[in-house]
């Protein structure tokens, strides 16, 4: 019997299983995981939660010790440290509004939010122009990068639109193309590991040595991984581009599983 006649129905079932993970999976953990980020931000305060809209406003919320800031702007610059079409609203920890500031541009300095040539407005006050407005933050480059939504709570579907939103707002997207490269990568990840143990079962069952299968079969798989890992932070890094990093391992496992399917096929 050919080792493709009866390797069909699991390959179809490994094809089967990466779509499943594709389509129902992964939008599925994308919204838990979204709740959960939600929950944990409402238990633990003091993180910053970004919200970017599809025309690139940006939305940001922190949480202090004292009082928590909601600010919003037009345009961004230098990946959200320099913000463009600032207002600013400030409330105490019970909920009332205490100052709210407008400014056309702020920047963002050590541990505090520069507004140049702003206007302040209070509830107990009338109006006031000020050239220069510090208010004191814990928010960093950092913090602000990694407050908008995260790349594992994004579905498959919504991905592309959120990358493009990103990059018209001046944000790094190679951590969401990774993502998101590496989930359509999945059902050939997922056949190339699956042809790449065959070879293995085969050679246990017809030449014996069970456990120098096992050990060789637990170091490819090892090394599977660092190797998956490494190219999957080059691509990060921008070394290599991101459709190769993320479709890179799944290629060369299925080369490498077909290949050793032939030799055995031959022996």
């Amino acid at each position: 019997v050919s080792v493709w006649q009866f390797l069909l129905p699991p390959i179809v079932v490994c094809l089967g299983i990466g779509a499943f993970n594709l389509a129902v999976l992964n939008p599925f953990a994308a919204v838990t995981l979204k709740q959960h980020e939600k929950i944990s931000a409402d238990i633990f305060p003091g993180s910053a939660r970004g919200l970017l809209t599809e025309g690139g406003e940006i939305w940001l919320r922190q949480d202090e010790t004292t009082r928590d800031l909601l600010l919003h702007a037009d345009r961004t610059h230098n990946q959200g440290t320099r913000l463009e079409g600032i207002t600013v609203f400030e409330f105490s920890k019970q909920g009332e509004l205490v100052h709210l500031f407008s400014a056309p541009s702020m920047v963002l300095a050590d541990q505090a939010w520069v507004l140049s040539d702003a206007v302040r407005l209070s509830t107990d006050a009338p109006a006031e122009r000020l050239p220069s407005v510090t208010v004191p933050t814990t928010m960093t480059a950092e913090k602000i990068q990694s407050s908008f939504t995260s790349p594992n709570t994004l579905s498959i579907w919504q991905m592309s639109d959120f990358i493009e939103t990103l990059r018209e707002s001046g944000f790094p997207t190679l951590m969401h193309e990774m993502h998101w490269q590496r989930t359509l990568a999945m059902p050939a990840l997922v056949l190339g590991m699956f042809l790449l143990a065959v070879p293995f079962a085969l050679r246990l069952s017809r030449q014996g040595g069970v456990g120098q299968l096992i050990v060789v079969g637990i170091v490819a798989g090892f090394l599977f991984y660092v190797f998956n890992n490494l190219v999957g932070a080059m691509g990060l890094s921008g070394t290599l581009d991101v459709a190769l990093a993320a479709w890179m391992p799944a290629l060369i496992a299925t080369l490498l599983g077909v290949a050793l399917l032939l030799h055995v096929g031959e022996e």
